[in-house]
């Protein structure tokens, strides 16, 4: 599969014959989702994980891949089309805790991947850039395509508005959430209070029963045991 991208903003995929998109956390999630099954995808960015996603849930499956960055959301849709992904619904929408409109800021330094909701999560990447975006929930997003399997989320700190005391939370869905050390207390007492089991994957999985070991950047994956 091809990807294109701005170069000046990707230079770590600028000189690679093939990229290799954080190859171990794939390894991790990937036997959670089923082929032909429903998976969200809330930050795609510009399709890196959203092009392997599409081939491994088939024809059969559905990917709905949610952007809010207007830049990236362009690229996101050129590399759907010239890998073929039918399978794949575009989004241009952020998920929070209300509909509405609402400023993103944009990471205008590294290929827009720390663009947040939040500016102080933007860091040292925000360059004074925003643009008004449509915001959509989490609920609104089941009711209008279903409950999903799988749900991917990469939101840069907004998995706070994501996930409220309101979200649906179904038993049967397996979540994967990056979170950082300002959001992991509310994600994980959010989901174990569910009765979810709560495991990190950044070097290998590590069941966590205590969120203040998490500093700085995490992906969890979040699952009730059968």
């Amino acid at each position: 599969m091809w990807l294109r991208y701005p170069k000046d903003q990707h230079l770590g995929f600028l000189f690679s014959k093939e990229i290799k998109y954080e190859e171990n956390i794939r390894r991790e999630i990937l036997p959670f989702i089923k082929p032909g099954s429903l998976v969200f995808e809330i930050g795609s960015n510009i399709g890196q994980y959203t092009l392997s996603l599409s081939e491994h849930l088939g024809t059969g499956g559905q990917l709905i891949a949610i952007e809010p960055d207007h830049d990236n959301f362009s690229l996101l849709a050129v590399n759907c089309e010239i890998n073929h992904c039918h399978n794949v619904t575009l989004v241009c929408k952020a998920v929070s805790n209300t509909e509405g409109v609402v400023r993103f800021f944009k990471d205008t330094v590294t290929g827009g991947r720390t663009g947040s909701l939040v500016e102080k999560y933007t860091g040292e990447h925000y360059e004074g850039h925003w643009e008004e975006v449509q915001t959509t929930t989490y609920n609104q997003l089941i009711a209008t395509y279903g409950i999903p399997h799988f749900v991917k989320v990469d939101a840069e700190g907004a998995e706070e508005f994501i996930f409220t005391p309101a979200t649906i939370i179904h038993p049967s869905t397996t979540y994967f959430i990056e979170v950082r050390t300002e959001t992991a207390n509310s994600i994980y007492n959010r989901f174990k209070s569910d009765g979810f089991a709560v495991y990190q994957i950044d070097h290998g999985k590590t069941g966590i029963t205590d969120p203040s070991v998490i500093k700085g950047l995490a992906n969890l994956l979040i699952y009730k045991k059968q």
